[in-house]
């Protein structure tokens, strides 16, 4: 019996075991392991369960809303290498994993001024970075169902850090 052969018996009973095989795993299942990209899950803004190419393991891109330059992402160790590179070009950093420690990809950061006009309104990974001006700024992060909300004040000198863990 050939690889081929093994992996298609391996499909069947991994379908009659209540497995689903979609279509375009096919051409997956006939790869041998080695050969394979990664596939990130990702429930935020960026990767959604999508094969992994050029396109989507890129550095996660700089938004700039308004006077706020942010970068989020953080899902899979080239992202977070990356994110970690540029990490001290920005004031706040936030992070926010499960109970476990394990990172959350799925967090919806909103950052608001004294005022409470809100800065930024972003769906974030686990890792968010911020470049805010000085001053005090209220965090709300929300994640599976539960919101939570930090006064954190940010400087020019050392940057700012939030945990959220859910």
């Amino acid at each position: 019996m050939n690889r081929l052969e093994a992996m298609q018996i391996f499909a069947v009973a991994g379908t009659l075991a209540a497995f689903v095989v979609v279509p375009s795993m096919a051409d997956d299942i006939a790869q041998p392991v080695q050969s394979r990209e990664p596939v990130y899950v990702w429930q935020g803004n960026r990767i959604g369960g999508q094969r992994a190419s050029a396109e989507t393991t890129d550095l996660p891109q700089v938004v700039q809303a308004g006077s706020v330059r942010y970068i989020t992402g953080g899902i899979g160790d080239e992202e977070r290498a990356a994110l970690e590179a540029v990490k001290n070009e920005y004031n706040l950093h936030i992070t926010s994993t499960d109970n476990a420690g394990e990172f959350n990809g799925d967090t919806q950061i909103t950052v608001r001024d004294r005022g409470g006009q809100t800065l930024v309104n972003a769906e974030a990974g686990p890792l968010f970075y911020a470049d805010l001006p000085a001053g005090t700024y209220t965090v709300e992060a929300i994640s599976v169902g539960r919101s939570e909300e930090r006064k954190v004040t940010v400087g020019q000198q050392k940057p700012s850090s939030l945990y959220f863990r859910w």
